[in-house]
């Protein structure tokens, strides 16, 4: 093992060192970040499971019992469960792994060591695909939602307008029971003026007749 850095953020860091292989005659630190799982939704094993990243493309679940085995011992090691299907498109031949012998097992870890840089790039043209992904996802749920919320707008404008119309045809009634009134006060005050002058002349007529009735001719 190589030394380096415990952790980084909640990652415990495991430096696996590489001995150099025929085809790649160098020394190789792969680093391995651990931590406890912590899925989503928990399960009954999580708190003897560990989650691990940057686990090299080739590895498979016999390369990782191999590792362990050297680390902690034989037998501690139940099984591996990888997110996607590397193991599956980087298959190797099954080969007879002695736990015994970290340095075997840190080959079997690394076998194709001479494609550890096409690797790494592979994996993060990955990682720069699945956030690319992520992106496009979330454009398709904005659109989804804006499409969901059309409608919506489409409502609150109707709403908006019929409230509109109802506001305009309330000041329309309340202009026309203002006319209304003014014409019957108009009325009113006509009616109350001939009834007045009706008065006026019905007084000078009876006013006229009494001087009529006192009148004395000359004897």
């Amino acid at each position: 093992m190589a030394s380096g850095p415990a952790t980084i953020g909640e990652f415990s860091i495991l430096p696996v060192s590489i001995a150099p292989l025929p085809s790649f005659p160098k020394n190789v630190v792969h680093y391995l970040y651990v931590r406890r799982n912590a899925p989503k939704i928990p399960t009954v094993a999580d708190a003897r499971s560990l989650f691990l990243t940057n686990v090299p493309v080739d590895s498979t679940e016999a390369h990782l019992r191999a590792l362990f085995a050297s680390l902690v011992g034989a037998g501690r090691f139940e099984s591996a469960t990888f997110e996607d299907e590397r193991k599956d498109a980087h298959s190797l031949a099954q080969s007879p792994i002695d736990a015994a012998q970290p340095a075997h097992a840190a080959r079997l870890l690394q076998a194709h060591g001479k494609k550890r840089k096409r690797e790494d790039e592979e994996a993060e043209r990955a990682q720069k695909s699945r956030g690319t992904s992520a992106e496009h996802m979330d454009s398709a749920i904005a659109e989804e939602r804006g499409g969901r919320a059309a409608p919506a707008s489409r409502n609150e404008a109707e709403e908006a307008k019929r409230k509109m119309l109802e506001r305009q045809d309330k000041k329309k009634e309340e202009l026309t029971n203002f006319y209304r009134f003014q014409l019957r006060e108009r009325k009113k005050e006509e009616q109350a003026e001939l009834l007045k002058k009706f008065e006026d002349d019905r007084r000078k007529l009876e006013a006229m007749r009494v001087k009529r009735g006192k009148f004395v001719p000359e004897a």
